[in-house]
């Protein structure tokens, strides 16, 4: 029998909701009216997470449980739609014209279908981000995937972003300038961690943001390595396809031990597509001690704790070297080979 719950008294209508298990079912319930949408504000909530997927004219919103994300909204932008399809939508403080079905997939839950206008999907994202603000007040975690540069010029501004994934499609080929990316970094300064799979084009300026994330992935680091490796100042770094170059290396070690820079890093994997610089020049260069493979780990498990990069990383210590930092001996090891430099401070 269906029950008639804005008849009901507002607590217990709270202790209904509170009941639901579906993140997804109660914000859409909060489309109803105005009180449905007071009722569930007033309901004390454990923190959800929410992820937002861009993907040119395609993007999509989940929410729920940080490891247990429901579908939300799949949203595609046309030109057009027909008139019957078109419903009027409260969502924030916007009332937005647009197309909406409910669907539902096995294994994937109910999700709902909207269409909208190309020229608002600015003004629908800031929409559903600040109806999900005002209904459940915080949230542990909120990240986003894109694809392209273009879907970063069409975001606004989304308060409280922790992870960004700027994902690849190998149809497309597409690169990112490095101006796009201190933009939307700049734009969100409360990063935790980036993970970036498009090439990335044009020069790193001294000052860039990309040196202030805590934890970066770069697929296709390239020429950029360099200027990554001497002014990251976070604690996870994996950069992949990189040119990288003894001095580099020397570099970097050097300043960690020195105790002048790196004060940060716990974790540096480099893997390279230069293979000609011979790695006994850094071990001839690098005052360090051989690590005792009979009496300690011989090897070292560790998470970068990236966004979008889910593997565990290993250090195998078979061909470790051991360096001290000056200021509070704090030691870390390090191997260096004709395909990769790893750095990794021990606790």
């Amino acid at each position: 029998m269906p029950i008639a719950l804005s008849k009901l008294p507002w607590d217990l209508q709270g202790l209904i909701l509170k009941e639901m298990k579906s993140y997804h079912d109660i914000f859409m319930i909060s489309l109803c009216s105005q009180k449905v949408k007071s009722v569930i504000r007033s309901v004390n909530w454990n923190e959800p997470a929410l992820e937002y997927l861009l993907l040119g004219t395609k993007f999509q919103v989940k929410i729920g449980e940080k490891h247990d994300l429901q579908n939300l909204i799949i949203c595609n932008q046309v030109k057009k739609f027909n008139r019957s399809s078109k419903q009027k939508l409260f969502i924030g403080d916007v009332k937005l014209r647009c197309g909406l079905r409910k669907s539902y997939r096995p294994n994937r839950g109910a999700f709902h279908y909207i269409k909208i206008k190309e020229s608002f999907k600015k003004s629908f994202v800031s929409a559903v981000q600040n109806h999900a603000n005002y209904l459940f007040r915080n949230f542990s975690n909120i990240d986003l995937r894109y694809q392209m540069e273009e879907d970063i010029e069409s975001l606004p501004v989304i308060p409280g972003i922790k992870n960004a994934e700027i994902i690849s499609n190998p149809e497309d080929k597409k690169a990112i300038s490095t101006e796009c990316l201190d933009k939307f970094f700049r734009s969100n300064p409360n990063q935790i961690s980036a993970s970036i799979e498009l090439e990335i084009t044009s020069v790193l300026n001294q000052n860039s943001s990309l040196f202030g994330l805590q934890n970066i992935m770069i697929a296709h680091a390239r020429e950029h390595c360099s200027t990554l490796l001497w002014n990251f100042n976070g604690q996870n770094a994996l950069f992949f396809d990189s040119t990288l170059k003894n001095d580099d290396i020397i570099r970097f070690l050097r300043g960690w031990m020195s105790g002048n820079a790196y004060q940060n890093v716990e974790n540096v994997l480099i893997e390279k597509n230069n293979y000609n610089e011979n790695p006994n020049e850094v071990l001839m260069t690098i005052e360090s001690t051989e690590y005792d493979i009979e009496t300690r780990p011989k090897e070292y498990f560790f998470d970068p704790r990236i966004f979008g990069y889910s593997n565990e990383e290993l250090l195998e210590c078979f061909d470790a070297r051991e360096i001290e930092r000056i200021n509070d001996g704090r030691k870390a090891l390090f191997v260096v080979t004709f395909c990769y430099f790893q750095f990794f401070v021990l606790i």
